[in-house]
């Protein structure tokens, strides 16, 4: 509907929202407003399509009927009267005011085009970088809005005569000359876009390339941030409204980098009060790193003796070489002094920045421990808890995956500088997209960016000290129990609940304090739970070592719920006494729902179980096959679960070592339940992909029987009859949900059994797991004693 005929009272507030009463299709009469800002731009003293913020550079703006009037600045500083009939860009979508620019403003263009103050913007720079979306859509990168810079390809740059001298073209092309210095394909991309994100927002220049017979959803894309330094005014006009970002120097060791340290560790000392027990000096590690004073060339190993002190640890990748380490023989070499220059770049860089700090003691488990000493690692193994928990920052080398790579692997910005539309200077910078621990679904599968969060020893390392710092790349990462922050200030904050890592904490710190949850049950077990799937699909080298990578975290753990009035009863492999059951009812391979939080919205999206295929049997014991620590791959939870369908008769593990929460040399656990004899093989499924099947019991409408799934790759078994068993463990009726459980896609009661089959003449083994939806197996009636091992 026309404005004219459909709305009447139109007036402007002071912040150029337009309002009316605007008539409904229905006859039903509503108030309707529109932000004029966005959508109305100031180009050299003319009303125009979305760029600069006309109102920042207006002054006596009013409406007179339908026509709004102002006085617009020019380039020059002077100021001109325009006008501009709001009744042929404004229309009444049934009771919505919408702006459509049509005609009215190609006809201004039109007009405009012999102005010399124009003439040197392109019709498509014309607005840059206001007002804009630049989007994936899942085929190509999208420009949306006026602001947008949209080509083909850098010839239609010089080729079109309207972008010979536009400063926008000019800018992009130049910077496409710098990037093709480092990657030949910047010099002909298949696409290059833009803008910003929407009004102030970040500006980003998008590459995309394609190979001839890839579709353009497949094409691989490249994201840059161009930004002009906070504080620093850019003088021409043209590029006045480029978002302003911090400047991060590609020096982490710089005075600006420690200083923003220094910052945040002072800030969480001061006022964090979950962070505070950390802030004092405690007892330091048994062996530690005394680094002397700033100019010294060695460092010392020394046995402290229970002496006080602030120190720090340091958390990172040994990769395939670890030069120098603590042995038997060179102790006393080591107390004597050790050259820096003599070790590898990921320890130099840790020293210097610790003294940048004026942290006098550094924890390096390579050198602190005694490599070739079995009673000696095992002694110091326990203590992880301590160390890590005591100590006044880790140190992580987040972005290297070895000892030679170190912690300042920077990008520095690329400088441009140049003249706009009305030859006046600009000093812009380019940097690459920072991708952000905090982002992402899972940080451990993000490899190529962040090798340290792949390392089941480092996540321990991480989840007990009190504040971490990142050496993330291309900045500065800092997170403790109650914040995180970044160099470049835009942290993200897309978090999901089914990996508890420090920042996960840090959201429901935030948004909802999980201390005070009235059902204390579901915290303490969701916290163990979730610790576990994270932990379960990281590397270890050693897989023995899974149960000693974790032993810290669970010490921790069983303080924790202690503290809360839940005890968790004896530690057995993985699992904890007192909620057994549950701990059992782990799953590898199903996509699961998962919960997640942004803001004050709940969503449920699709986590998928392992693309790849699974992980063989171990080799050597880990743990009993009812311990998610049993098998190599990524582990879920769908706890809790409120029907337990059998009973704990007895539960035991025997220990390896006299480490408590370490490893184990065997385990059993006894359970009183049903039982019910099955079939097993691999189902070929016709037109759907095969699966391991129960024949004997009923399946789906889309599956001839029941499904179950393995913990292990049994790719060898295909073609055999397995002798199976299936025993009822545990259910949830349909409706119930839990604040932090990931759920299934639930259509009535969800009941979740082991699969097991013969192991010896009187004990089972698990080998997988499987579930019904709103379905009943027939397992009889009679409960018997089962011996899991």
């Amino acid at each position: 509907m026309t404005l004219k005929e459909s709305a009447h009272s139109i007036r402007l507030d002071s912040s150029a929202i337009v309002r009316a009463q605007c008539k409904r299709t229905n006859g039903e009469e509503v108030e309707a407003s529109l932000d004029l800002n966005p959508v109305i731009g100031n180009n050299d003293g003319h009303f125009d399509a979305p760029g600069q913020n006309f109102a920042a550079t207006a002054s006596n703006v009013h409406l007179k009927g339908f026509n709004l009037h102002a006085d617009l600045r020019k380039i020059d500083g002077k100021y001109r009267h325009d006008t501009l009939d709001l009744s042929k860009c404004l229309t009444n979508e049934d009771g919505r005011l919408s702006f459509r620019l049509g005609q009215f403003l190609a006809a201004k263009r039109s007009h405009w085009k012999g102005s010399s103050a124009v003439s040197r913007i392109c019709d498509t720079c014309k607005g840059f970088p206001i007002s804009t979306e630049v989007h994936n859509s899942g085929n190509h990168w999208n420009a949306k809005g006026k602001g947008a810079v949209f080509l083909a390809s850098l010839h239609q740059i010089g080729a079109e005569k309207d972008r010979s001298k536009c400063p926008v073209c000019d800018l992009i092309l130049r910077i496409a000359k710098h990037l093709s210095k480092e990657d030949s394909r910047y010099a002909n991309p298949n696409t290059i876009c833009g803008g910003g994100r929407s009004h102030g927002g970040p500006t980003w220049v998008y590459f995309e390339f394609r190979e001839d017979n890839r579709r353009p959803r497949d094409a691989d894309h490249r994201r840059f941030l161009l930004y002009s330094k906070e504080g620093v005014r850019v003088e021409s006009e043209t590029f006045i409204d480029v978002h302003k970002s911090r400047h991060i120097i590609s020096d982490p060791t710089s005075d600006q980098a420690v200083a923003q340290a220094r910052n945040w560790i002072d800030t969480c000392i001061q006022t964090h009060s979950k962070c505070a027990s950390s802030a004092n000096e405690l007892a330091l590690p048994a062996r530690i790193l005394d680094l002397g004073h700033d100019h010294s060339e060695i460092v010392r190993l020394v046995v402290t003796d229970d002496q006080k002190g602030f120190y720090a640890c340091l958390s990172y990748c040994w990769g395939p070489l670890v030069p120098i380490k603590l042995m038997q023989h060179n102790m006393a070499q080591f107390q004597t002094g050790i050259l820096i220059a003599s070790l590898p770049k990921t320890y130099r860089d840790a020293i210097a920045f610790c003294r940048r700090l004026a942290i006098r003691y550094l924890w390096v488990d390579a050198v602190c421990i005694v490599q070739d000493s079995p009673d000696d690692w095992i002694r110091e193994s326990v203590k992880m808890d301590r160390y890590y928990g005591c100590s006044i920052l880790c140190l992580a080398a987040t972005s290297s995956a070895d000892l030679d790579t170190g912690c300042n692997a920077h990008t520095m910005p690329i400088e441009f500088n140049g003249k706009g539309r009305d030859n006046k200077p600009y000093t812009l910078f380019l940097r690459p997209e920072i991708n952000h621990i905090a982002h992402g679904d899972f940080d451990h599968e993000r490899s190529n960016l962040f090798p340290l969060l792949t390392r089941a020893w480092c996540y321990q390392e991480r989840r007990l000290a009190p504040r971490v710092l990142h050496f993330a790349g291309n900045e500065l990462f800092f997170e403790c129990t109650e914040m995180n922050a970044c160099e470049c200030g835009e942290p993200g904050s897309r978090v999901q609940s089914t990996a508890w890592t420090k920042d996960k904490e840090v959201f429901y710190v935030r948004n909802y304090d999980i201390s005070s949850m009235d059902n204390r049950k579901q915290r303490v077990q969701h916290e163990w739970f979730a610790l576990a799937r994270g932990f379960s699909g990281l590397s270890i080298t050693y897989t023995s070592d899974r149960l000693p990578a974790i032993s810290g975290m669970a010490k921790r753990y069983k303080e924790s719920a202690e503290q809360l009035g839940m005890p968790c009863g004896r530690y057995l492999a993985g699992l904890w006494e007192n909620q057994l059951i549950d701990g059992m009812a782990w799953c590898i391979g199903k996509d699961l729902t998962t919960y997640r939080k942004e803001g004050n919205t709940s969503n449920i999206g699709v986590a998928t179980g392992p693309s790849a295929p699974l992980q063989p049997k171990p080799k050597e014991y880990i743990a009993p096959s009812w311990s998610w620590a049993s098998v190599l791959d990524q582990t879920q939870y769908n706890t809790p679960f409120s029907k337990p369908l059998c009973t704990v008769v007895h539960a035991e593990t025997s220990l390896a070592t006299d480490a408590p929460l370490g490893r184990v040399k065997d385990g059993s656990v006894i359970l009183c339940g049903k039982l019910r004899s099955c079939r097993g093989e691999w189902i070929g499924s016709g037109y759907l992909p095969g699966y391991w099947g129960l024949p004997d019991l009923p399946g789906t409408k889309l599956r001839q029987c029941m499904k179950w799934y393995p913990d292990h790759n049994i790719e060898a078994l295909k073609g055999q009859h397995l002798d199976l068993f299936l025993m009822p463990l545990t259910s949830r009726p349909r409706g119930e949900r839990y604040r932090f459980a990931a759920a299934f896609l639930s259509l009535g009661d969800l009941t979740v059994y082991l699969v097991l089959m013969k192991k010896g003449a009187v004990a089972y083994e698990r080998i997988g797991w499987a579930y019904t939806n709103g379905r009943t197996i027939d397992v009889g009636s009679q409960d018997t004693h089962v011996k899991i091992v």
